[in-house]
């Protein structure tokens, strides 16, 4: 997160810009400061995961245009939209779509949280199949910790069994842990 300086509710805007042509971390180094530098911006969020900026400005120094207009001249293929602020979030737009469900009535299918129940029972079955996996993950390690290095420090003295060598053992036990237990 970068500088931010508060603004009155009534002189901030907030700029969405969602860029087109950046698909790794590199590529948004130095990008969430650099945005806040521009004149008129005061705060600079850019949520990496989703490659989306908030960009909080001054409408009285700066135009949304203005700032498309930089972005463009600065190599960034984008798509920017003008956005009200939030007002529980400074530099971020104000949740629409929160608002426009608000209005719904209550309906079969969506439970008192608002959410959808077309996944209903699925959240059981994952909790189970979760369950399944940590448990058997949980037997799979101990032989391997009891027979490794950590185990002979413990006290534990013993040869894998079947005349296995460690290494062969502990790649037998620990493979199902790291990839289905995982």
């Amino acid at each position: 997160m970068t500088q931010h300086h508060p603004l009155p509710a009534a002189s901030r805007r907030v700029l969405e810009v969602a860029f087109k042509d950046c698909f790794g971390a590199s590529e948004y180094a130095g990008l969430e400061d650099e945005l806040a530098r521009q004149p008129g911006v005061h705060h600079a969020h850019l949520d990496r995961t989703r490659g989306v900026a908030h960009l909080e400005y001054d409408p009285a120094a700066v135009t949304g245009e203005a700032l498309r207009t930089r972005l463009h001249a600065a190599g960034y293929a984008c798509a920017c939209q003008d956005c009200a602020p939030s007002a529980s979030q400074p530099g971020h737009p104000a949740q629409a779509a929160a608002a426009a469900h608000a209005g719904h009535e209550h309906h079969p299918g969506h439970d008192e949280h608002g959410g959808h129940g077309e996944h209903a029972g699925h959240g059981e079955a994952i909790v189970a199949d979760m369950l399944r996996r940590f448990v058997v993950s949980l037997i799979l390690t101990v032989p391997t910790v009891l027979f490794s290095p950590i185990g002979e420090a413990l006290g534990f003295r013993a040869a894998p069994p079947f005349g296995l060598d460690m290494a062969w053992f502990g790649l037998i036990l620990a493979t199902p842990v790291v990839w289905w237990g995982g």
